[in-house]
């Protein structure tokens, strides 16, 4: 499970981009940093543990079995006996998200962005899946993810979508 101060930690990420040369300012912050946590040392994050409901007709179904006939998630080998109540995953997609990340690419449109951010919230949830697995704890189903750009929704659930970016062209099968 990821655990962590939310409420520091784009701040965090911002001084360890600097420790190969850090400067007497870098400092005075990371002091504001440990004053901040000192003034509020019980904040808490609260997991929601009721199930999410909602009605899975309303969404699109397809079949990727043309695709894919044979894929399954890859477990690992090592990974112990899963026990307790399973989990089910959901991911959010917005365009507000606690992730911080120096990005490899820019994209000049919220089509780009928001596909961008899909790609990497898939990947955020493989290495979820991963580290809960490794924990013990069984995991019901696939994760779901939810998305609020009807553009990324129709490319990324057509199998032989075509994305058109300028000049280039992609072919997306995920």
């Amino acid at each position: 499970m990821e655990l962590g101060r939310i409420d520091v930690h784009i701040h965090t990420a911002m001084m360890s981009a600097n420790m190969m040369q850090p400067r007497e300012g870098h400092l005075k912050e990371v002091l504001h940093m440990f004053a901040y946590l000192k003034y509020h040392p019980n904040a808490i994050m609260i997991f929601d543990d009721l199930e999410v409901q909602w009605d899975s007709e309303s969404f699109p179904k397809h079949d990727w079995t043309n695709y894919y006939r044979d894929a399954k998630e890859k477990l690992p080998p090592n990974m112990p006996e899963p026990q307790g109540n399973p989990v089910k995953i959901n991911c959010f997609i917005a365009p507000i998200l606690w992730y911080s990340k120096a990005q490899s690419t820019i994209e000049s449109s919220t089509f780009g962005a928001e596909f961008v951010a899909t790609k990497i919230a898939v990947e955020l949830i493989e290495g979820l899946r991963y580290k809960l697995r490794m924990f013990g704890i069984p995991i019901e189903g696939p994760a779901n993810t939810f998305v609020d750009n009807n553009s990324v929704i129709l490319n990324a659930t057509t199998p032989t979508s075509t994305l058109k970016c300028k000049q280039r062209k992609i072919l997306l099968t995920c």
